[in-house]
C-alpha cells in the first residue's frame, strides 16, 4: 500500500487546540486523539565500554469514523523519528521497526540514513459492523485474549512484551474477528489471522462467568499445529487471582509446548499495590548462559520469557496527587537471570507527564553472576 506524502505531512503536523480534552471532534462522526512523546535512552554495560545514547520522537494519531451506531472505521498511525548510536551502528535499522505479525506492508521509512530515520506505520486499519448481539471486524486490529497482567500465554495474536513499556497499544495483526454475545456474562469469538511468510491462525474463544470468576476456553489451529488453552480471573478474598494455560501440540515442524502463568495481586491502603506471578515456559532454557545473546528477549506468544521458570514481584505506590512509583523484579532460576525494573512518573500538568525508567539485566555467564546491561529512559509525553 502506498502512503502519500500529503497524508504523512498531515499526520505529523496536526495538533489540537489549546486546552483540548481527551479527543478532537472534527465532525459529529469523526474523533481524533493521540499523543506526542520524546524519549531519551542511555544504555551501558558493566564496565562502561559500550555506551549507547539514542533519541526518538514518537507521535501517534488515532482516528475513528462512526457514521451510525452500526459502523465504525478505525485508523491509527505510529510516526517516529530516531537518531543516535543505534541508527548509526545497527545494520538495516529501519527494517527492524516492522511488526513481524503483519501480512500487508503498511509502513514506510521516509528518511533512512546512517544518522536519522523517520518512519510511519499504520498500526490499525479496520472496519467493524455491529448489531445487537454480534459484530464483525475486518482488517488490522488488536485482538487481546490475555487475562493475566505480565505474561499472557492465551494471547495467541499479539503477545505483550512487558519490557517494551513505550508501546502501550501493543501491536496489531491482520485478520478477521467475529464476536457473538450469548448473554450479559458470556460470549464467543472466532478469529482468523494471516501473517506474511507464516502459516495462518484459526482460533475460537468461549468466555463465561462461573462462581464470580471470569473464564475462557480457547481452541486454535496455530501456524500448522493444534492448540488449546484456558484462562481465569477473579478474587480470593481481597486479592486478585488470575492465570492462563496454553498447550501447543506437535505439528508444523514444531514440537509440543506447554506455557502456564498464574499471579496474585492486591491493592492496599494509602495507594499501595503489590503483585506476585510465575511463568512456566516448557521450551525455555533450564541452564546457565554462556553468552547473554542466548537469552532471547524478542518475546512472542510461544516464547514469553527465555527461561523455563520465571518469577516476578512488584510494588506500585501513588505518591500524592502527581507522583507514581513502580518497582519490579524478575528472576529466572537455573538460568540465573535477574531483571530489575523501576519507574517514577510525575504529572507536570493535565495530559503532560514525565517518566524516568531504569532496566538492569544480570546473568550467570560462564559461572560468574554479573551485570549484562543497564538502560535508563527519560520520557516526556503529552496526550490529546
Amino acid at each position: 500500500m502506498k502512503i502519500t506524502t500529503s497524508l504523512i505531512a498531515t499526520i505529523f503536523l496536526i495538533t489540537p487546540c489549546s486546552g483540548q480534552e481527551d479527543s478532537i471532534r472534527i465532525l459529529p462522526a469523526i474523533n481524533l486523539n493521540g499523543y506526542i512523546k520524546q524519549l531519551s535512552v542511555f544504555s551501558f554495560n558493566k564496565d562502561f565500554s559500550e555506551n549507547i545514547t539514542d533519541q526518538f520522537i514518537h507521535h501517534r494519531l488515532n482516528l475513528k469514523y462512526e457514521p451510525n451506531v452500526h459502523v465504525r472505521f478505525t485508523a491509527e498511525f505510529r510516526n517516529r523519528i530516531f537518531w543516535g548510536e543505534s541508527v548509526r551502528t545497527l545494520p538495516n535499522f529501519a527494517e527492524q521497526l516492522k511488526n513481524p505479525n503483519d501480512q500487508w506492508n503498511l509502513q514506510k521509512a521516509w528518511i533512512n540514513t546512517s544518522s536519522i530515520v523517520a518512519h510511519t506505520s499504520i498500526e490499525r486499519l479496520n472496519l467493524q459492523y455491529t448489531q445487537t448481539k454480534w459484530n464483525i471486524r475486518l482488517g488490522r486490529q488488536r485482538i487481546n485474549w490475555g487475562m493475566a497482567t505480565t505474561w499472557n500465554p492465551n494471547d495467541l495474536f499479539n503477545a505483550y512484551n512487558f519490557l517494551d513499556f513505550d508501546f502501550e497499544e501493543r501491536p496489531g495483526i491482520d485478520g478477521a474477528r467475529m464476536h457473538y454475545q450469548l448473554s450479559d456474562l458470556s460470549d464467543i469469538q472466532f478469529v482468523y489471522t494471516k501473517i506474511k511468510g507464516q502459516k495462518d491462525i484459526y482460533a475460537a474463544r468461549y468466555f463465561f462467568n462461573k462462581k464470580n470468576f471470569d473464564w475462557q476456553l480457547i481452541s486454535a489451529w496455530f501456524k500448522g499445529r493444534p492448540a488449546i488453552g484456558v484462562g481465569w480471573a477473579g478474587n480470593i478474598g481481597e486479592s486478585g487471582f488470575r492465570g492462563e494455560v496454553q498447550q501447543y501440540f506437535e505439528g508444523g515442524g514444531e514440537k509440543a509446548q506447554l506455557n502456564v502463568t498464574t499471579e496474585i495481586d492486591r491493592v492496599f491502603k494509602k495507594g499501595w499495590y503489590a503483585n506476585l506471578g510465575v511463568l512456566y515456559n516448557g521450551n525455555g532454557l533450564n541452564r546457565p548462559l554462556t553468552n547473554f545473546n542466548e537469552a532471547n528477549l524478542n518475546l512472542s506468544a510461544e516464547n514469553l520469557m527465555p527461561a523455563r521458570w520465571n518469577f516476578i514481584t512488584g510494588i506500585r505506590k501513588e505518591i500524592g496527587s502527581r507522583w507514581n512509583g513502580n518497582y519490579s523484579v524478575v528472576y529466572s532460576p537455573r538460568m540465573n537471570l535477574l531483571i530489575m525494573i523501576g519507574s517514577l512518573r510525575y504529572e507536570l500538568a493535565k495530559n503532560l507527564d514525565v517518566d524516568f525508567i531504569g532496566q538492569s539485566f544480570f546473568a550467570d555467564l560462564n559461572s560468574v553472576f554479573q551485570t549484562s546491561r543497564t538502560v535508563f529512559f527519560l520520557r516526556l509525553k503529552w496526550s490529546y
